[in-house]
Protein backbone atom coordinates (compact mmCIF):
# COMPACT_ATOMS: atom_id res chain seq x y z
CA UNK A 1 0.00 0.00 0.00
CA UNK A 2 1.36 3.39 -0.97
CA UNK A 3 1.72 5.83 1.92
CA UNK A 4 -0.56 8.86 1.62
CA UNK A 5 -0.56 11.86 3.94
CA UNK A 6 -3.51 14.00 5.03
CA UNK A 7 -3.67 17.00 7.30
CA UNK A 8 -5.43 16.41 10.59
CA UNK A 9 -8.81 18.15 10.90
CA UNK A 10 -8.53 20.73 13.65
CA UNK A 11 -4.73 20.79 13.31
CA UNK A 12 -4.43 21.98 9.69
CA UNK A 13 -0.98 23.39 8.97
CA UNK A 14 0.38 21.82 12.16
CA UNK A 15 0.14 18.03 11.82
CA UNK A 16 -0.48 15.34 9.22
CA UNK A 17 -1.12 11.61 9.50
CA UNK A 18 -0.28 8.90 6.99
CA UNK A 19 -2.32 5.97 5.72
CA UNK A 20 0.33 3.74 7.35
CA UNK A 21 -0.21 5.25 10.79
CA UNK A 22 2.66 7.74 11.05
CA UNK A 23 2.14 11.23 12.47
CA UNK A 24 4.33 14.21 11.58
CA UNK A 25 4.63 17.80 12.68
CA UNK A 26 4.93 20.33 9.88
CA UNK A 27 7.89 22.66 9.57
CA UNK A 28 7.30 25.98 11.29
CA UNK A 29 8.95 29.16 12.46
CA UNK A 30 8.97 29.70 16.22
CA UNK A 31 9.81 32.71 18.28
CA UNK A 32 11.53 32.08 21.59
CA UNK A 33 13.61 34.14 24.05
CA UNK A 34 16.63 33.99 21.74
CA UNK A 35 14.88 35.08 18.59
CA UNK A 36 13.35 33.24 15.64
CA UNK A 37 13.97 29.51 15.25
CA UNK A 38 13.19 27.32 12.23
CA UNK A 39 11.68 24.06 13.41
CA UNK A 40 11.92 21.43 10.66
CA UNK A 41 9.25 18.89 9.76
CA UNK A 42 9.62 15.72 11.82
CA UNK A 43 7.89 12.44 12.61
CA UNK A 44 6.37 12.22 16.06
CA UNK A 45 7.49 9.20 18.05
CA UNK A 46 4.42 7.55 19.61
CA UNK A 47 4.33 6.11 23.12
CA UNK A 48 2.72 2.81 24.08
CA UNK A 49 -0.18 2.76 26.55
CA UNK A 50 -2.28 -0.36 27.19
CA UNK A 51 -1.09 -1.75 23.87
CA UNK A 52 -2.16 1.32 21.84
CA UNK A 53 0.09 3.96 20.27
CA UNK A 54 -0.42 7.54 21.52
CA UNK A 55 0.96 10.91 20.44
CA UNK A 56 0.88 14.35 22.02
CA UNK A 57 -0.25 17.08 19.63
CA UNK A 58 0.43 20.66 20.67
CA UNK A 59 -1.79 23.64 19.95
CA UNK A 60 -1.67 27.01 21.72
CA UNK A 61 1.18 25.74 23.94
CA UNK A 62 -0.98 22.90 25.29
CA UNK A 63 -0.52 19.19 24.63
CA UNK A 64 -3.42 16.83 23.97
CA UNK A 65 -3.00 13.05 23.84
CA UNK A 66 -4.50 11.17 20.92
CA UNK A 67 -4.69 7.51 19.97
CA UNK A 68 -2.95 7.14 16.61
CA UNK A 69 -5.62 4.81 15.18
CA UNK A 70 -8.30 7.43 15.93
CA UNK A 71 -6.24 10.09 14.12
CA UNK A 72 -5.83 7.86 11.04
CA UNK A 73 -9.58 7.27 10.87
CA UNK A 74 -10.36 10.94 11.53
CA UNK A 75 -8.15 12.06 8.63
CA UNK A 76 -9.09 9.35 6.11
CA UNK A 77 -12.67 8.34 7.02
CA UNK A 78 -13.98 11.36 8.94
CA UNK A 79 -15.15 11.78 12.51
CA UNK A 80 -17.38 9.13 14.08
CA UNK A 81 -18.71 8.12 17.49
CA UNK A 82 -18.14 4.47 16.55
CA UNK A 83 -15.26 2.36 17.87
CA UNK A 84 -12.20 1.68 15.72
CA UNK A 85 -11.45 -2.01 15.23
CA UNK A 86 -7.95 -3.29 14.40
CA UNK A 87 -8.90 -6.01 11.91
CA UNK A 88 -5.77 -8.12 12.44
CA UNK A 89 -5.89 -7.73 16.24
CA UNK A 90 -2.54 -5.89 16.40
CA UNK A 91 -3.21 -2.67 18.31
CA UNK A 92 0.08 -1.18 17.08
CA UNK A 93 -0.77 -1.68 13.37
CA UNK A 94 -2.48 1.62 12.62
CA UNK A 95 -2.47 1.35 8.84
CA UNK A 96 -5.71 2.42 7.18
CA UNK A 97 -6.26 -1.03 5.63
CA UNK A 98 -6.24 -2.53 9.14
CA UNK A 99 -8.80 -0.13 10.66
CA UNK A 100 -12.58 -0.04 10.48
CA UNK A 101 -15.35 1.86 12.27
CA UNK A 102 -17.68 -0.56 14.07
CA UNK A 103 -20.26 -0.33 16.85
CA UNK A 104 -19.02 -0.93 20.39
CA UNK A 105 -20.99 -4.18 20.61
CA UNK A 106 -19.51 -5.41 17.29
CA UNK A 107 -15.99 -4.51 18.45
CA UNK A 108 -16.50 -6.35 21.75
CA UNK A 109 -17.95 -9.40 19.97
CA UNK A 110 -14.94 -9.50 17.62
CA UNK A 111 -12.53 -9.30 20.55
CA UNK A 112 -14.25 -12.18 22.32
CA UNK A 113 -14.48 -14.38 19.21
CA UNK A 114 -10.77 -13.82 18.52
CA UNK A 115 -9.88 -14.63 22.13
CA UNK A 116 -8.47 -11.13 22.81
CA UNK A 117 -10.94 -10.43 25.63
CA UNK A 118 -12.70 -12.57 28.20
CA UNK A 119 -15.69 -12.02 30.42
CA UNK A 120 -14.69 -11.75 34.06
CA UNK A 121 -17.37 -13.44 36.11
CA UNK A 122 -18.02 -14.21 39.73
CA UNK A 123 -15.31 -13.67 42.32
CA UNK A 124 -12.75 -12.91 39.57
CA UNK A 125 -14.62 -9.67 38.90
CA UNK A 126 -13.03 -6.95 41.02
CA UNK A 127 -16.46 -5.44 41.73
CA UNK A 128 -17.98 -8.66 43.10
CA UNK A 129 -19.69 -8.17 46.46
CA UNK A 130 -20.46 -11.86 46.98
CA UNK A 131 -18.55 -15.14 46.85
CA UNK A 132 -19.83 -18.02 44.74
CA UNK A 133 -21.04 -19.70 47.93
CA UNK A 134 -22.90 -16.61 49.18
CA UNK A 135 -24.41 -16.03 45.71
CA UNK A 136 -25.79 -19.58 45.75
CA UNK A 137 -27.15 -19.02 49.27
CA UNK A 138 -28.75 -15.73 48.16
CA UNK A 139 -30.44 -17.42 45.21
CA UNK A 140 -31.78 -20.15 47.51
CA UNK A 141 -33.09 -17.58 50.01
CA UNK A 142 -34.75 -15.58 47.23
CA UNK A 143 -36.36 -18.77 45.89
CA UNK A 144 -37.76 -19.47 49.36
CA UNK A 145 -39.58 -16.14 49.23
CA UNK A 146 -37.38 -13.78 51.24
CA UNK A 147 -37.15 -10.18 50.02
CA UNK A 148 -34.00 -8.69 48.50
CA UNK A 149 -33.67 -6.42 51.53
CA UNK A 150 -33.76 -9.30 54.02
CA UNK A 151 -31.38 -11.46 51.98
CA UNK A 152 -29.00 -8.50 51.70
CA UNK A 153 -29.14 -7.91 55.45
CA UNK A 154 -28.47 -11.58 56.17
CA UNK A 155 -25.45 -11.68 53.83
CA UNK A 156 -24.12 -8.22 54.67
CA UNK A 157 -24.58 -6.63 51.23
CA UNK A 158 -26.91 -4.02 49.83
CA UNK A 159 -30.42 -4.63 48.55
CA UNK A 160 -29.17 -3.45 45.12
CA UNK A 161 -26.51 -6.19 45.01
CA UNK A 162 -29.21 -8.81 45.68
CA UNK A 163 -31.57 -7.26 43.11
CA UNK A 164 -28.79 -7.43 40.49
CA UNK A 165 -28.35 -11.12 41.35
CA UNK A 166 -32.12 -11.72 41.19
CA UNK A 167 -32.35 -10.04 37.75
CA UNK A 168 -29.38 -12.00 36.41
CA UNK A 169 -27.15 -8.94 35.89
CA UNK A 170 -24.65 -10.55 38.26
CA UNK A 171 -24.00 -14.19 39.03
CA UNK A 172 -26.20 -15.30 36.12
CA UNK A 173 -23.96 -18.33 35.57
CA UNK A 174 -24.88 -19.74 39.02
CA UNK A 175 -28.11 -21.71 39.06
CA UNK A 176 -29.98 -23.50 41.81
CA UNK A 177 -31.81 -26.78 41.58
CA UNK A 178 -35.59 -26.36 41.60
CA UNK A 179 -37.28 -27.70 44.76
Amino acid sequence: MEEKWKQLPGFEGLYSVSSLGAVKRHARVLRNGRGIVNSPERLIEPTLSRGYLLVNLWRDNRPTRFLVHRLVMLAFAGASDFSVDHLNGDKTDNSLKNLEYVSLSENTARQHSAGRAVFVRGESNGKAKLTAESALTAKQLLASGLSSRLVGMRLGVSKGAIQALREGRTWGHITIEPL
